[in-house]
């Protein structure tokens, strides 16, 4: 008896649990020759995030813009958004590649959409990545882009949103040397952090990690070494268990050890 084809659905669940790009083309194919171009976009944007964690970023942006073009001629603006948003993440690699937009401007293009669909959300994720990209030239826009994020966050209560608005903050302050402002907003994301429910453990593990981390910079830069340790010796044990390096950390650690 000959075994029949795997469907459009199957193959894109197994390309999603093998993480196999190959499937994810099979069932994009099939599922455009059955007329499905949702179904179809979406395995392109699974293509696309699959090449970026790859590091293949060329790759992965002509992806995200196929799918991009496809969603904005199916009228769907909140995946249209979404891809903007994977491009301004591509344009951070690509930036020195000719007639690629900036991150800056896919980010205003998927604000603008965000917007339009009411989706709150997603709204907050462009303004916070929107004031990371611009902390470093335009502080004081960045720092508008936080403040919109914010009054949005607390009319959500997304811990989670909360938490990378106030760890950007916290960069953005620590850039300008003021430790007390920086160190303020570390807290409050420590804060948001923990009382997050750990769908990805391991994203948690890192940013609870990194903000130990940054109050440990902080309280180097202000001469209290013990500070320091105990703050890195903190974020080492975050991550304990998870698969992520610690080596950074451990060399501060050491060097605070042997000082």
């Amino acid at each position: 008896m000959k075994r029949s084809e795997p469907s459009a659905s199957d193959l894109i669940q197994k390309a999603r649990r093998d993480r196999d790009p190959s499937l994810a083309k099979l069932a994009a194919k099939k599922f455009e020759e059955e007329g499905d171009m949702p179904k179809r976009t979406a395995c392109l944007f699974f293509l696309g995030e699959l090449r970026f964690s790859a590091g293949a970023i060329k790759e992965a942006a002509t992806h995200f813009i196929e799918c991009r073009e496809s969603y904005r001629e199916l009228d769907l603006r909140k995946e249209e958004a979404q891809c903007l948003l994977k491009l301004s993440r591509c344009s951070a690699f690509l930036r020195n590649e000719p007639d690629f937009s900036s991150e800056q401007t896919f980010l205003d293009e998927a604000l603008v959409l965000a917007k339009d669909t009411g989706e709150k959300g997603l709204e907050v994720e462009c303004l916070v990545l929107l004031g990371a990209s611009l902390r470093h030239e335009q502080a004081d826009l960045a720092m508008s882009k936080y403040a919109e994020a914010l009054k949005l966050i607390e009319a959500e209560k997304n811990n989670w949103l909360s938490g990378i608005c106030h760890q950007s903050l916290g960069h953005l302050y620590a850039g300008q040397t003021d430790n007390w402002t920086a160190r303020k907003h570390y807290l409050q994301a420590l804060s948001h952090f923990e009382e997050c429910s750990a769908e990805d453990a391991t994203l948690l593990a890192q940013k609870q990690a990194q903000c130990c981390e940054s109050i440990g910079d902080l309280a180097l830069r202000e001469g209290d070494e013990d500070e320091a340790k105990d703050r890195y010796v903190e974020a080492a044990e975050k991550l304990q268990g998870k698969p992520t390096s610690t080596q950074r950390l451990v060399d501060k650690i050491q060097q605070l050890s042997d000082s």
